[in-house]
């Protein structure tokens, strides 16, 4: 019964830190049963989307990844991504996925017309612009 809990508690942080303009975009959330004694509650991802190679974390093409198949939980106005998934086995937690991926450009989504292109189109374009002074160091952080 832990993860039922803690996607109710997910939702209403999530939709709280909306309705205080805290973050640009929230994802929602779903279970998912794998077998009767496995579940995983994640972010509602694109479903046909291409596969991410393993190995490749904190790089910015997993940052654009999260961005162009809503593998994040929300985005905040930075352009950062905040990503939130756990699974349980026989109602224990056995993994999570508490993550958070700076932008790795100067970008400012407060002005909605930042969203009338894909964002991971908009980063990879001011990527390519060659203009250095909006570049950031990136890392991403999991916990």
């Amino acid at each position: 019964m832990i993860l039922p809990a803690l996607l109710t508690q997910l939702e209403l942080a999530l939709e709280g830190l909306a309705a205080a303009d805290f973050v640009a975009l929230v994802n929602g959330h779903a279970l998912k049963s794998y077998e009767p004694e496995h579940r995983t509650l994640t972010y509602t991802a694109i479903p046909d989307k291409e596969e991410y190679p393993r190995g490749r974390f904190s790089r910015i093409e997993e940052y654009l990844y999260a961005l162009k198949w809503g593998e994040y939980s929300a985005v905040l106005y930075d352009g950062s991504v905040i990503q939130i998934e756990y699974r349980d086995r026989n109602s224990e937690i056995w993994f999570h996925r508490l993550c958070y991926q700076p932008c790795p450009v100067d970008i400012d989504l407060s002005d909605r017309s930042a969203f009338e292109a894909p964002l991971d189109e908009t980063v990879l374009q001011s990527l390519s612009s060659g203009n250095t002074e909006i570049i950031r160091p990136f890392v991403a952080l999991r916990l």
